[in-house]
């Protein structure tokens, strides 16, 4: 009986320990907005925010609104209080584009938030009603493995990327401080700017689905332009590999 309890005691502490796990990462979010025109034309409010399974709010990441129309975005008004704490917020939007954010996996109090089932909520309004109204929620799983969710699209976001990416997942060294691409988001060109002393590298960049946009073998440093102005808009993964050291980033796509 003893040995009974002492086995189900271990098994009840791997669990406690499992509920608790914290990873630490970052989520990288993209999506497209379907233009509308309203009581005001493009003009149109915005709000994307994180909450956990439960739907009980975790942290604002965008919100675009104006004095006028601090009312049309009662959905994310009633779940956040109006936290924005390190939110990207401005005024009333006047255009549709791609968007995106990364979210670090922590709440309004800087506090890495237990591992599990994770929403992120997007709610824009460009008139007055119900008729101008949309709102959407994608679940994902905050974990110690990638996770790349693609949602189907929908009469208000299309190109919908969710990644989830873990820190120190062994599959890559991150040399972010030797390797620079820009501009992030890009509309035109992005540039990959290689460190000194490169030779044989290879460059691959893909959509989060595995489509192959680009893909070159470099013997050299120097700066890299790579025009992406017909490519889907979307999140990219760029993947730069050479003999010394492995290198993978997102780039965002408008």
């Amino acid at each position: 009986m003893k040995q009974i309890y002492t086995m189900s005691l271990s098994i009840l502490m791997l669990l406690s320990f499992s509920l608790k796990s914290q990873t630490e990462g970052s989520l990288t979010v993209s999506f497209t907005q379907v233009a509308h025109s309203g009581m005001w034309g493009a003009k149109h409010v915005l709000a994307v925010w994180i909450q956990d399974e439960n739907g009980s709010f975790v942290k604002t990441k965008m919100r675009y609104w104006g004095t006028g129309t601090n009312d049309h975005l009662p959905i994310w008004l009633a779940n956040s209080n109006g936290n924005t704490i390190d939110a990207t917020t401005g005024a009333t939007l006047t255009s549709y584009t791609t968007r995106s954010f990364v979210w670090n996996g922590k709440d309004v109090n800087n506090n890495t938030v237990p591992d599990g089932t994770y929403k992120v909520t997007i709610e824009e309004c460009w008139s007055h009603g119900t008729t101008g109204n949309a709102s959407v929620t994608y679940t994902f799983t905050k974990s110690g493995s990638d996770l790349i969710v693609t949602p189907s699209d929908d009469a208000n976001f299309t190109n919908v990327n969710i990644h989830w990416e873990p820190t120190n997942t062994g599959t890559s060294e991150i040399i972010s401080n030797k390797v620079d691409i820009f501009p992030i988001p890009a509309n035109e060109n992005i540039n990959i700017q290689l460190p000194k002393g490169s030779i044989n590298t290879s460059i691959e960049i893909v959509s989060l689905s595995g489509k192959t946009a680009f893909k070159r073998r470099v013997y050299g440093e120097g700066l890299i332009q790579i025009p992406v102005y017909n490519w889907e808009s979307g999140l990219y993964l760029v993947r730069i590999n050479s003999d010394k050291s492995n290198y993978v980033s997102k780039i965002v796509v408008q």
